[in-house]
């Protein structure tokens, strides 16, 4: 069959390459269709992709559904409906996957739905429709069925994840992806190693992957790895959720990279407390240059508040003992969690700036479908939230904590500013800084 992947416009969703779309892509490719790609947020007008849908005439066109984006999806959904010879439309991710039948409800126009990890279904439902058989019995999946919105029982998830194939990053070779501006290469590459977390942030969702932590093995990554830079990528981005935290894979990867004689710039997510001096010292030796560390609020009440068993005495331990042993750090703070006041917002900026770390981004809180903190949005509140599409950018944030939303993106911005125009940050991370380094950490301070 003929398949459309398109990736829609949205807020930060056409950044990186969609992983998601790609491995789908691969698996569909692998099983003999016929695959094309469309970047809607890269391409930019709406009119551009209906008219490529109209030129290659696919009979299949696949979404993936970010909150951040849902509207605009809607809204080609709806136009790529109306066309004659008409394609079927089939979606997925992690807001269809933590609200399948509301999302059917608003937007009628979407065929099927694919909830939780979707290479296994995806492929049995292509199976299905080019063979004109009935759907019922393909497990995680949601469609009508003479108006009614009917559902099969989930898919178990996918344990071994060599059996996938790499993400076929030839179907978006004509595009080009911003990232963001802490990179070294001039042609990045995203990679995942594993799916799942342990852990139960209450501002994240997991919809997709779940609870159940599994991982590729060290060998495969690396072979991935090596292929992408046969294709010209020289640096890697590990975008997974828990990336440095396990020192046995981490131990065994590094002997992988050894082995192939590879040297790559590479950042990645790590966990606190989870490593010490000597395992950030073996990260630099292999080609890190920057991990990125998720430590979300200044107040340690709030830390277990929200679930993240860490301490703010922990994270500054890991921030010192990562920077000592050479590695550019990237926090991450978030502002506007349940029990934040004004005065705890004060507290995570200024214990941010104590920390020093070479890159930090706040951000306001958004209360995902599928997270924990979705349940304590009102329901006065999340009525209008859900009318104007949940979450855009043009829109005010929703606010679960005693600070107003404008009030918020206030403490935001005052947050960024008061961070980089500090004179001790200045002097650290530019005067004194690498030439290789220097114009990041300039467009760091000017961005915005």
């Amino acid at each position: 069959m003929r398949i459309l992947f398109i990736n829609p416009v949205g807020f930060g969703t056409n950044e990186y390459p969609p992983l998601g779309l790609l491995y789908l892509a691969s698996v569909a490719k692998e099983n003999g269709h016929e695959i094309d790609f469309f970047d809607e947020g890269i391409d930019k007008s709406e009119s551009n992709v209906i008219e490529y849908v109209k030129k290659q005439k696919p009979e299949i066109v696949a979404f993936t559904l970010y909150t951040v984006n849902l509207i605009d999806s809607y809204r080609v959904i709806k136009k790529i409906s109306k066309l004659n010879p008409r394609p079927t439309i089939i979606t997925g991710g992690p807001h269809a996957t933590a609200l399948p039948e509301k999302t059917l409800q608003e937007c009628p126009e979407i065929d099927y739905l694919i909830y939780g990890e979707g290479e296994n279904t995806f492929i049995e439902l292509l199976e299905a429709l080019e063979e004109e058989k009935e759907v019922k019995n393909i497990k995680g999946i949601y469609y009508h069925n003479n108006g009614i919105i009917m559902h099969t029982e989930s898919r178990h998830y996918i344990k071994d994840l060599d059996s996938l194939p790499f993400p076929s990053y030839d179907v978006i070779q004509k595009y080009h992806y911003p990232m963001d501006m802490v990179v070294k290469g001039k042609r990045v590459a995203t990679v995942i190693t594993s799916r799942g977390c342990p852990y139960h942030c209450a501002f994240c969702n997991k919809a997709v992957f779940g609870d159940e932590y599994r991982r590729r093995s060290p060998k495969n990554v690396v072979s991935e790895i090596k292929e992408l830079i046969n294709k010209g990528t020289d640096e890697i981005y590990f975008v997974d959720d828990l990336f440095a935290f396990n020192k046995k894979w981490l131990s065994d990867f590094y002997k992988e990279l050894d082995k192939e004689k590879i040297r790559i710039p590479w950042k990645c997510l790590g966990r606190v407390g989870a490593l010490d001096h000597n395992d950030f010292k073996a990260m630099k030796e292999h080609g890190c240059y920057v991990i990125e560390l998720g430590i979300e609020s200044g107040n340690n009440e709030i830390l277990k508040d929200i679930h993240k068993k860490i301490t703010i005495e922990e994270a500054e331990r890991t921030v010192k003992e990562a920077k000592k042993a050479g590695l550019a750090v990237h926090t991450f703070w978030i502002l506007g969690h349940r029990l934040d006041t004004e005065e705890t917002i004060k507290q995570t900026i200024d214990t941010a700036k104590r920390f020093n770390s070479d890159f930090v981004s706040f951000f306001v809180l958004v209360p995902f479908p599928g997270t924990e903190v979705y349940r304590f949005i009102p329901e006065e509140l999340r009525c209008r939230w859900e009318r104007i599409g949940y979450y855009h950018k043009d829109t005010l944030p929703i606010s679960i904590c005693k600070v107003p939303p404008q009030r918020l993106l206030e403490l935001e911005e005052e947050a960024f500013w008061s961070y980089f125009l500090r004179f001790r940050y200045i002097i650290d991370n530019i005067i004194f800084t690498k030439s290789g380094l220097r114009s990041i950490k300039i467009k760091m301070i000017l961005w915005r």
